[in-house]
């Protein structure tokens, strides 16, 4: 009894002492979670990405080609997708200081489409109806009107390439990346939006249209919608 009260008095002082190492520090949270570039990046490409248009075509390219070539053309095409979708946040940057009287205007590009795209896509999901359906369906037409003209792997890759690349372009997932590469650490955003869509990616060519089926787009709809409106808070709380 003595022994176990030796051991827990010292352990109750020290998480009830002032100690820098316990003590609570909002900034800290914040600077910390706005920090997190690829954790954002991830978490809104990965959502983004599940049931939407590339989703699809990459999981009928799978069952129409291979497995391998889907997954390696779609994924080259988001790759380089992402890479220009961060390099025209960064663009932002580049602006002279001069023109914008000092102030942080990436931060504030960021801010508006984070609370355009986050409340848009929580009306979406309340309206929802059919999207995940129609995406399918705008997918198969795709697929089916650009049968490859060359079978080999090398054309299979391209044929998927260009097929994902020309759905992605101005899609919201490519949005939302110019928004995070404009506010966060571009390196970051890189990676955790590359990420984001291996996996995305990975789950459509490995059976995506069955997965599909057991998915709740108004679950995800709602979980996206509200990070993009989480993020736009701690970019505002950031700069104000």
């Amino acid at each position: 009894m003595f022994s176990t009260l030796s051991l827990a008095i010292p352990i109750l002082l020290l998480l009830v002492s002032p100690s820098p190492a316990f003590a609570f520090d909002p900034d800290a949270l914040l600077t910390s979670f706005r920090s997190t570039g690829f954790a954002q990046a991830f978490s809104l490409i990965f959502l983004s990405e599940i049931g939407d248009k590339t989703f699809f075509i990459a999981g009928l390219l799978a069952m129409k080609t291979s497995r391998l070539t889907s997954f390696i053309g779609s994924l080259l095409a988001l790759t380089v997708m992402t890479f220009i979708s961060v390099s025209i946040g960064q663009l932002f940057h580049a602006v002279p200081p001069g023109l914008t009287n000092g102030l942080p205007l990436d931060d504030y590009a960021a801010i508006a489409a984070f609370t355009f795209f986050g409340f848009k896509t929580l009306k979406e999901s309340f309206d929802l109806s059919t999207k995940m359906e129609d995406e399918a369906a705008d997918a198969s037409a795709a697929v089916s009107s650009s049968a490859p003209s060359d079978s080999t792997f090398y054309g299979l890759v391209a044929s998927a390439f260009a097929l994902v690349f020309a759905a992605e372009f101005g899609d919201r997932s490519f949005l939302a990346t110019i928004a995070l590469g404009a506010a966060q650490n571009p390196v970051q955003v890189f990676g955790g939006a590359v990420a984001g869509h291996a996996i995305a990616t990975a789950i459509a060519v490995l059976g995506g249209s069955v997965i599909a089926k057991y998915i709740s787009e108004k679950v995800i709809g709602y979980i996206g919608g509200s990070l993009f409106l989480v993020f736009a808070v701690t970019t505002a709380l950031g700069v104000f």
